[in-house]
């Protein structure tokens, strides 16, 4: 069950408190009668899911990775493939400036290469992580806030096998130093932005929390050992630094930095991806409607309908001015995050499975959305229309 635990992330029921808002809009089967204006653009694109995308600060590039194994780096203004870079299975990673991207090894088995620092614009290798041991699959890539730094989690599916964290230096690939005290797979880590604390969660249900620049250990937190399914599939701290938000499937815990007292737990029934405002002031909960809970007075804000089935994926736009949110019934739908109005939805040619990942573009005025057959589709929010379709030649 763990390995699927990406998916699985700060889902919550609805508080009897929260205000519905109803999201009336034309149906899915309309906003797809824009796609066949589209001429596709046919090249040696993605050949399976896509389960990551990016756009670059500077707007210039998008950055995609699909289960292919392959990572693509997109020329934003013609739709052209710049270049390809390989990756292992869902373990890639942007810098905060965009400018390196981390690729970890294709291969899930136990090796002393963990994976590669690239430079985006030229394709070349910075640096590549190399340990003394062996070290099993790479899970969670993440930089620091300050891009000088990643982790890389380790271990096998509900196994014992090198449970450890390892901290890489980025510009040379060298390994700075090893956490260990986890007993099972650790598969999720999160930076504090204020703090030099790195958050690790496992199979068992067991958090640790890490000083990352000198290793020692500040807190071992265990709220979700007892759950149905104890392994941690979600950590965020917040962006002001004061609250650690946990997740397992069926559970999330709220937690107080300082002292690391248990704030808040909700009960949910579904799985999806959820998103922190950039000013921590709202956190977007997927379910059968999308929920806005408020980290400051602990209660759902808001309860926003508009998707005919389960919200799977949710993001804000850089600036916090616009949400996104993805469904099974094959829409993608924008939304204002201040009115929680929604703007425009988007139909998704369907196929496969019905998980697609969206990110809104710096200036807010485009969309990219991955799609299961391995697309990229470019929507402008504004007016819905759908001006690119990368497609596999």
């Amino acid at each position: 069950m763990s390995r699927y635990c990406f998916l699985f992330v700060l889902l919550f029921s609805a508080i009897s408190s929260a205000q519905d808002v109803e999201a009336p809009l034309a149906a899915p089967a309309e906003a797809e009668q824009t796609s066949h204006l589209v001429e596709p653009i046919l090249q040696a694109g993605h050949s399976d899911s896509v389960y990551y995308a990016a756009f670059t600060p500077d707007e210039r590039y998008l950055l995609s990775a699909g289960d292919d194994q392959k990572a693509i780096l997109w020329d934003v203004a013609t739709g052209e493939k710049v270049r390809e870079f390989p990756c292992g299975h869902r373990d890639i990673a942007l810098s905060p400036d965009g400018k390196i991207v981390f690729t970890a090894r294709n291969t899930y088995r136990a090796s002393r290469r963990v994976g590669v620092f690239l430079d985006v614009q030229t394709g070349e290798k910075i640096g590549e992580c190399t340990a003394e041991t062996d070290c099993e699959r790479v899970w969670s890539p993440r930089f620091d806030p300050t891009g000088q730094y990643l982790v890389t989690c380790h271990g096998q599916d509900e196994k014992d096998v090198d449970p450890t964290v390892r901290l890489w230096e980025v510009n040379t690939g060298k390994l700075v130093r090893e956490f260990k005290g986890h007993e099972k797979c650790v598969q999720v880590a999160a930076f504090s932005g204020k703090e030099d604390l790195l958050a690790t969660g496992d199979d068992r249900g067991v958090v640790i929390i890490w000083n990352w620049k000198t290793g020692e250990t500040v807190k071992i937190l265990k709220e979700h050992q007892n759950a149905e399914y104890p392994a941690i599939c979600s950590l965020a701290f917040s962006p002001d630094g004061k609250e650690l938000v946990t997740g397992v499937i069926g559970a999330t815990c709220f937690l107080e930095v300082r002292t690391w007292i248990l704030l808040e737990t909700l009960k949910h029934y579904s799985v999806g991806g959820t998103a922190y405002a950039p000013d921590g002031s709202a956190i977007l909960i997927p379910n059968e409607s999308l929920r806005i809970y408020d980290p400051l007075t602990k209660a759902m804000r808001d309860i926003v309908r508009g998707h005919n089935s389960s919200i799977h994926h949710t993001v804000f736009s850089p600036g916090g001015s616009l949400m996104a949110t993805a469904s099974g019934d094959s829409t993608v739908m924008i939304w204002d995050a201040a009115s929680k109005k929604p703007i425009k939805r988007f139909g998704i040619p369907k196929g496969g499975s019905m998980e697609y990942r969206s990110c809104i573009s710096p200036d807010n005025k485009q969309i990219a959305v991955g799609t299961a057959r391995g697309n990229i589709l470019f929507y402008e929010t504004e007016t819905g229309h759908l001006f690119r379709k990368l497609e596999l030649n």
